[in-house]
């Protein structure tokens, strides 16, 4: 993780308005704010994608086409950005894990189908995976503790995934569902930084290899 800078000016909690009457104006106004903090997100992205995961908050907003104030003004602060970003990313890679799981398909494949489309999302946003997992000085416990309530989201869906095909330990299919996560994870961030990378389907096909002599202990 990056040393604190630039990116960690708080624990990464936003400040909490002050209730509003719930008139047409203040709807419109909600609206509006929800509508620009999408839009800066979005700016965020593009910035990384073209700056690189280390980018700073002046090209974001640049990006973006506004100044920082009007990010701490959306974010409350640097690292509220960097949680929104990450969320984002959450969202991302939990629909593609849910499209991958075919529904009556075999348990080994529905763990390659997994195992590639967390591959599958790295490779085509390099940059983007590398801002969550290792984003540019944010506090290393904001950090670990955004990319841990990823790998838990994730952890507990594939277990709701598979474990109608391993019936019977629920607490197994946790364990186990969390290990996948992990070695995952750990596995694709190391692959995007191999000098000559191998391709993903090799890389995934070995994985699965290893994940499935784990899974395939579980009772049935």
């Amino acid at each position: 993780m990056s040393k604190q800078g630039e990116w960690s000016q708080s624990d990464g909690s936003a400040p909490t308005p002050d209730k509003a009457p719930q008139d047409g104006r203040a709807l419109r106004w909600a609206d509006h704010n929800r509508q620009r903090r999408t839009e800066l997100v979005d700016a965020a992205l593009h910035a990384i994608r073209g700056h690189g995961h280390g980018v700073g908050l002046e090209a974001i907003a640049r990006v973006a086409g506004t100044r920082k104030p009007a990010i701490y003004r959306h974010f409350g602060d640097r690292v509220g950005l960097y949680a929104a970003v990450t969320a984002h990313v959450s969202m991302r890679l939990e629909r593609r894990l849910r499209h991958a799981a075919a529904p009556g398909a075999e348990p080994r494949d529905v763990v390659t189908s997994l195992t590639d489309a967390f591959f599958s999302l790295a490779e085509k946003d390099p940059e983007v995976y590398r801002f969550v997992v290792s984003p540019p000085q944010v506090s290393s416990s904001v950090a670990e503790q955004q990319v841990r309530g990823i790998a838990e989201r994730v952890a507990e869906l594939i277990a709701d995934i598979l474990g109608p095909h391993l019936g019977g330990d629920d607490a197994r299919v946790r364990v186990w569902s969390t290990a996948m996560v992990g070695a995952v994870q750990v596995t694709a961030e190391a692959w995007l930084d191999e000098p000559r990378r191998r391709p993903r389907h090799t890389v995934v096909q070995d994985l699965v290899a290893i994940l499935w002599h784990g899974l395939d202990g579980l009772p049935r």
